[in-house]
């Protein structure tokens, strides 16, 4: 059993369904947004034409793992903590501290729900000053 940030308690096989269900509708959002089909998605950060069946996935901001760890597993099925992302960027998402991950969650979610818009990494990295290590 997991916790979720009000203190309930839910199944990992729910957390596990309802993800698969928010990867769906995440994706069905961006279709019916951007009118293109599933093969046309492309990686949010580099705009590489790597569709869902080649090689861009729907990535978490911040992971499943760390969202269980802290008792916040309802992130795990957040539409606002997903991303389409190539292998690479998928990556370095992964190689980024928590910290920065969940203030870009934040950042993100916020210009999402304010100005309808999908913001960058890039700016919310200068933004915020983080110089990724080599």
């Amino acid at each position: 059993m997991y916790r979720l940030s009000d203190g309930s308690l839910i199944q990992k096989r729910t957390i596990d369904h309802r993800i698969i269900k928010a990867k769906k509708q995440y994706t069905d959002i961006i279709c019916e947004r951007l009118h293109i089909s599933e093969n046309n998605i492309v990686c949010e950060r580099c705009k590489l034409n790597n569709n869902l069946a080649s090689g861009v996935s729907r990535s978490h901001i911040i992971s499943v793992d760390y969202a269980q760890k802290t008792g916040r597993s309802e992130l795990a099925y957040d539409i606002l903590n997903l991303e389409h992302l190539c292998l690479k960027d998928h990556r370095e998402l992964e190689n980024l501290p928590n910290h920065i991950r969940e203030q870009w969650y934040e950042y993100r979610k916020e210009k999402i729900m304010a100005e309808n818009e999908m913001p960058e990494l890039e700016e919310f990295l200068k933004i915020i000053c983080y110089v990724k290590k080599k």
